[in-house]
């Protein structure tokens, strides 16, 4: 087991690098100047020169490179072109309401699409359970954009009955706060609760014809306690594994959902620092989000291997 966490840790980093030079490289190949977008279209060409060697623009890019990594090793992010600002304080005040926002989306997918799923096995061939399918395979169909300014307008515009953008902190708001993430949180999760609802639904349905459930049955072992304790505990390791790659759909789903809501979060900050050729900013958020990502797979993987002893033996083995 300790090999395998070692072997899954070293690989974050080289990962994360390798995201962050392909990063560097791409934001290079957009058309545009930065120095012009912060002074405007009516600055002088002398303007333009001498804030570019303040950004060391004017450096080679192999330069620039070697410059930006080794201020990653020293902890140093650079300054924001665009705002004049370290880009580690941008970054982190960006990451609070994308970390929410995602983690509150996943949660409250899980729930759902856990349940959903659960029951629908239960109820196997019913008209619940004809009616959860036809409502989770519409919800993987629907595109988050397309969702997102869908709830805007209806609950936003002809119902008024919750905001359609902003953002407010536990620490200013406390629990009324989360009124201005529920429609975001409606927009994200709704394709992850198809998905999860179809598979733990697929799960349960194999694993409650298996001899140890029936033999548990015929013992006259109350129905909850043989869902529970022995249908729905081995259902958990397609949650898990399901959990993982859910990330990946919040976190990119993240960028669209922000921009529509006006949360100011990681993928706005994206957006607009890309719009702005604002480079620092964008690499290191890049890479700031390929490293969670990886991180967070990584607590994934660990449960997995927990919950599913032949995983553990397998690491072990290498």
């Amino acid at each position: 087991m300790l090999r395998f966490l070692l072997r899954r840790t070293l690989t974050i980093i080289p990962l994360t690098l390798v995201m962050a030079v392909m990063m560097f490289f791409l934001m290079r190949l957009l058309p545009g100047d930065p120095a012009l977008n912060i002074l405007g279209p009516e600055a002088t060409p002398e303007e333009i020169e001498t804030l570019k060697i303040e950004m060391c623009l004017d450096q080679p890019v192999y330069y620039q490179l070697a410059n930006w990594l080794g201020g990653i090793v020293t902890g140093d992010l650079g300054k924001s072109f665009y705002h004049d600002m370290p880009v580690s304080k941008m970054l982190f005040t960006a990451l609070i309401p994308t970390l929410k926002l995602t983690l509150l989306s996943l949660l409250f997918g899980i729930l759902i699409g856990t349940g959903a799923g659960v029951i629908s096995a239960i109820k196997q061939d019913s008209l619940v359970d004809r009616i959860i399918v036809v409502i989770s395979t519409s919800f993987m169909a629907v595109p988050h954009m397309w969702l997102g300014l869908l709830l805007v307008l209806l609950f936003g515009v002809v119902l008024g009955w919750l905001p359609v953008a902003g953002y407010e902190s536990f620490k200013d708001g406390g629990v009324v706060s989360l009124k201005y993430l529920i429609l975001p949180i409606l927009a994200m999760s709704t394709a992850e609760i198809g998905i999860l609802t179809k598979m733990v639904r697929a799960r349960m349905l194999d694993v409650l014809h298996q001899d140890y459930v029936l033999t548990a049955k015929s013992k006259g072992l109350p129905f909850w306690k043989v869902i529970l304790k022995h249908a729905f505990k081995n259902t958990l390791i397609t949650v898990v594994t399901l959990s993982g790659m859910m990330l990946a759909g919040l976190i990119g789903g993240a960028v669209i959902t922000e921009n529509i809501f006006a949360i100011p979060g990681m993928g706005r900050l994206i957006v607009t620092s890309i719009v702005r050729r604002d480079y620092l900013v964008v690499q290191s958020a890049i890479m700031l989000i390929t490293f969670l990502y990886l991180f967070l797979n990584f607590l994934v993987d660990i449960i997995y291997a927990f919950l599913d002893p032949r995983v553990s033996y397998g690491s072990l083995k290498g």
